[in-house]
């Protein structure tokens, strides 16, 4: 390696050490400043039929001064990609949803790339579900890349500085990577053996990366789906061990979801389906069990109780499952829950920020923890955002919607303060005390602040 050693020391002073090297530059990281820097002016087409998903993606694309524009179905991308290119400003990037009516994001791929003025449109698939063993059928219907929901601003940024480098030096379409961050996603060894596909239905970017994360450490495959309708498309498509079920989604809620996986399987076929609820009160297990759902789990979701609950279902014996716990800590089954109403700890104090049961969980990752805040700190926002535009228009359903989803990512996060006042503005909301959530309002914007603060803070990161 060569170089200089040297040496000096005083007695009563100390000693000091001096090491001097001549390095190689890290040209990989060097290229890859530049090629951010490069990516800035690519026109990038997002097409996704969830609003949201596409807020989210248009944030990550501003932030890396890449104009984008939006498109809900493959029928109005085609007209946009077409449009563009007729005025000669085509799309070089279209980032595709996977699941969207009517068209497909797979479909869409094929339709694009057998037309010849808009073929050269680098593609990146994103899909909520496993697709491990398509790499092939992917690259032949165009796809340069793939990443699987939830999304994560990093591994979007890398995907579109390979794919805009390879499109660039002209490398074979061989090289390019369509799995190789869902790979390295999923390449922890699990802490647990359980061989298990499991289908997680849930719409919260926070929640589906905590319970993501806790799957795959136990050794699960694991499927996406933002919603009911998007569970009962994988379900007819794909067999599962098990399913965990939100039960307040958009577009189809868990309940119903159930109910109509329930009228399609058969006995033989019958999969568990396991609840996650953020209130396990008398008359929502009823409301579970009405639905045909096995058993529940209560969010904020801890590992371990998620551990105990799939060792349950997958049969395996006392001295395969998780160690023992305490018996406060058991998931215990849907009808001997006893949970108060939070209304009535309305004065009890809350914490700003409990960080340690997350990191805890998983395992002090401070790479997956600077995710998860980073996922949190971009969703939030647009939902208190949501609130207000619910109080302003006396749209109560609208305000309780908004605060049941971002107390719940609060919750697992460690907000508890705020997830408490988001819990409030829920339960008034309920009650359709418009004025209660308004004074409440206040309180919520002041409590994400301060949370916000403590976040950037980092002073939970253990170095």
């Amino acid at each position: 390696m060569q170089g200089d050693l040297s040496i000096q020391s005083a007695e009563g002073s100390g000693t000091v050490f001096s090491l001097h090297l001549t390095l190689p530059r890290n040209l990989e990281t060097d290229e890859r400043i530049e090629s951010k820097e490069n990516l800035a002016g690519i026109r990038t087409l997002i097409v996704d039929d969830n609003e949201v998903n596409r807020q989210i993606l248009t944030e990550y694309l501003n932030k890396w001064k890449i104009p984008s524009d939006e498109a809900q179905s493959g029928h109005e991308a085609l007209a946009l990609l077409t449009k563009a290119r007729e005025k000669q400003r085509p799309y070089e990037i279209a980032l595709l949803d996977y699941h969207m009516p009517g068209m497909d994001g797979r479909e869409l791929a094929n339709r694009v790339k057998s037309d010849p003025g808009i073929s050269t449109t680098i593609l990146i698939l994103l899909s909520s579900s496993a697709i491990r063993g398509d790499s092939d059928q992917l690259k032949t219907a165009g796809f340069s890349a793939c990443l699987r929901k939830p999304i994560r601003s990093s591994d979007l940024l890398e995907t579109l500085l390979r794919c805009w480098s390879i499109q660039q030096t002209g490398k074979p379409r061989e090289d390019t990577p369509i799995l190789e961050y869902q790979e390295k996603r999923s390449a922890r060894e699990p802490t647990a053996k359980l061989d298990l596909n499991v289908l997680l239905v849930e719409d919260n970017r926070t929640n589906q990366m905590v319970a993501n994360n806790y799957l795959e450490s136990f050794g699960c495959t694991v499927d996406l789906a933002e919603n009911g309708q998007e569970a009962l498309d994988n379900f007819s498509q794909k067999h599962y061990d098990l399913i965990l079920m939100d039960c307040s989604m958009p577009i189809m809620d868990g309940y119903d979801a159930t109910r109509e996986i329930r009228s399609r399987e058969t006995k033989s076929d019958h999969i568990p389906i396991i609840a996650m609820t953020a209130h396990a009160m008398e008359g929502d297990m009823e409301k579970c069990l009405e639905a045909g759902m096995n058993d529940y789990l209560s969010k904020p979701v801890r590992k371990q109780n998620l551990k105990t609950i799939l060792s349950k279902y997958a049969g395996l014996s006392s001295e395969e499952q998780s160690p023992s716990i305490e018996t406060e800590d058991i998931a215990q089954p849907i009808v001997q829950s006893n949970s108060q109403d939070e209304s009535s700890i309305e004065n009890e104090e809350y914490v700003i920020f409990d960080y340690e049961p997350l990191l805890k969980d998983i395992d002090n990752d401070m790479e997956i923890m600077e995710e998860i805040v980073t996922v949190f700190l971009e969703d939030t926002p647009p939902g208190i955002e949501q609130i207000k535009a619910g109080l302003e228009a006396n749209d109560i359903e609208q305000v309780r919607k908004a605060a049941h989803k971002i107390k719940g990512s609060a919750a697992n996060l460690g907000g508890m303060q705020f997830s408490h006042l988001g819990s409030r503005i829920e339960q008034e909301a309920k009650q359709s005390n418009i004025d209660e959530c308004w004074r409440l309002f206040q309180p919520l914007c002041l409590s994400f602040k301060q949370l916000e603060n403590q976040l950037n803070r980092k002073e939970w990161r253990k170095e």
